[in-house]
This record gives structure tokens, sequence and C-alpha cells, in this order.
């Protein structure tokens, strides 16, 4: 018995993070498209690979193999530029770029010696050996791309968690008291499918069954912003516990906004793993004879 509430609550606290972390990612993926963060350390890294020289840069998306991949002409740290480029196209800009000396400094020409040498000007071994280069660049970029959104997933997280009050303490402990809200929560993980999304057709019965049952996400009347900031003791019909509203609030929405962190994906696999682990779970059957 014990055993079968642990994995309701957690259904429902993993539904919550699934359901949070589809919202955040939006949000972030708003936020890239608005200020390009990749594209910009995309051209960044390019330019530290060209020795820091704006000409080589220019002359790198003035490229016929790179200029395809984005719209209008080239601009440093413009939007256009293009947030991802192909470690072909990046080898045939340069194989072009080496055949005209003027159009690189003598540093990048000195780097990029070994290259072709070594490949004893073997133009597939050239642009094979230009492409690792490339792609070992790239991974630095896609780290500091990930650090950076694991920062604002855990900022925009948190003050989004505190707009919406999405407090997975304050729900974990309104399952683990409440029997119906649980049942509700169990029936309400196969509409999830195994592609990490919910069904069409079930959400806006899910979202009202919710509602219905009173998880406590949102502001309401028994739920309000100023009873955490004062400290107050709300009473016991209140989506707060015993007037220890502050600590628990704060340490609610940062778990949520690290939760958010990890990704939908990441939750609704292990949403999917607890349902079938709970589905394995059969109830011991009472002895005939007794």
């Amino acid at each position: 018995m014990f055993g079968s509430v642990v994995l309701e609550v957690s259904l429902g606290v993993m539904l919550t993070f699934s359901f949070f972390s589809i919202i955040m990612t939006s949000v972030r993926e708003g936020i890239e498209a608005l200020l390009k963060t990749r594209a910009k350390l995309l051209e960044k890294t390019i330019k530290e690979m060209l020795g820091r020289d704006p000409d080589a840069l220019s002359a790198f998306y003035k490229n016929p193999a790179i200029n395809a991949l984005f719209p209008g002409d080239y601009v440093a740290k413009g939007r256009n530029l293009p947030s991802y480029i192909p470690a072909a196209n990046f080898a045939a800009a340069m194989v072009d770029l080496v055949k005209v000396p003027a159009s690189l400094p003598q540093p990048v020409q000195s780097a990029l010696a070994p290259f072709i040498a070594g490949a004893n000007d073997e133009a597939d071994a050239v642009r094979s050996r230009l492409e690792a280069w490339f792609n070992s660049a790239m991974d630095r970029v896609s780290g500091s791309y990930k650090r950076q959104s694991q920062l604002w997933f855990i900022v925009l997280g948190f003050l989004a968690a505190a707009v919406m009050n999405i407090n997975p303490l304050l729900i974990g402990n309104r399952l683990a008291s409440d029997q119906q809200l649980r049942a509700d929560v169990v029936a309400f993980a196969p509409h999830m499918n195994q592609t990490g999304t919910l069904d069409p057709d079930a959400v806006n019965a899910i979202t009202g069954q919710f509602k219905a049952v009173g998880l406590p996400i949102g502001w309401s009347s028994d739920c309000k912003p100023a009873e955490i900031f004062v400290f107050s003791t709300p009473d016991k019909n209140s989506c707060y516990d015993k007037g220890d509203g502050l600590g628990k609030s704060l340490g609610g929405w940062l778990i949520a906004a690290f939760a958010a962190m990890l990704g939908a994906p990441f939750w609704f696999d292990l949403l999917n793993r607890i349902v079938n682990l709970r589905a394995s779970l059969k109830p011991t059957e009472p002895d005939p004879s007794s």
C-alpha cells in the first residue's frame, strides 16, 4: 500500500515536471529565436579559428558554400546568420580560402599548413582533416551553448514557477493526502505516448480535471502571493501548510526550475518507466483457504 502511494505521488509530480518542462522549452526556444545565441557563438568560434581576422571572417561567410545557408548579405553579429554549419560546407569554404592566400592572415595559413601537407594535397584527405578540425570546435560551441541554456532554464524556470505557483513540495503533499487526486493522476498517465507528448484530444480534458480536483497550481482566493511574503499563517483550507510559506515556496520553485532544466523528454521517459513499474506490481491475491 505504501509503495503504491509513493509511485502515485511520483506520477503526479513527474506529470507536473513534464508539463512545466514543455512550457520552459518553448520559452527558451522563443528567447533563442530573439537573441540568436547559438548563431553568435558559432560566429565567434569561427572568428577565433580564423585568427580573429575580420576580413577572413567576412570572406568565409561570403563564400558560396556558407552564404547559401542564410538569407541576405553577411554583417558581423547579424541576426540572419546561421546557427548551424555542416562540416562539409566549412571544409569547402576553407579550401577556397586557402587557394587565395591573401584572404587569410599569416598565422591561419601556418596553422592550416599541416592539414594540407599531412594529406599530401589530396582533396578528399584535406577536406576530411578540415571537417575533423571544425567538428572539434563545434563540440566546444555545443558545450558553451548548453551551459548558457541551463543557466537560462534555472533563472527563467524559477521566475515562471513563482508566477504560476508551481511548487512540487505542495503538490506532493496534496497528492499524498488525497486518494482521489492520486486516482485521477493514475488515470492521466495512459494519455502519455512514447514520444513524450500528450494525445491532443486529451489535453483539454486533463487540464479541466486537474482544476476540478484542486491540484495546488496557480493562485486563487485561498492561495495568495501575499501569504508567502508576510509570513502569515494560513488556515487549514489554504494551499500552504502551517505558515512556512516562504521557505517552502522558494524551495519548491527552485526544484521546479532545476526539473525544467532536465527537459521534457527526460521526465516523459521517467514517467513512462514509473507507469510500467506500477502496472507490473499486482496486488497479493487472498488465500481461498483462509
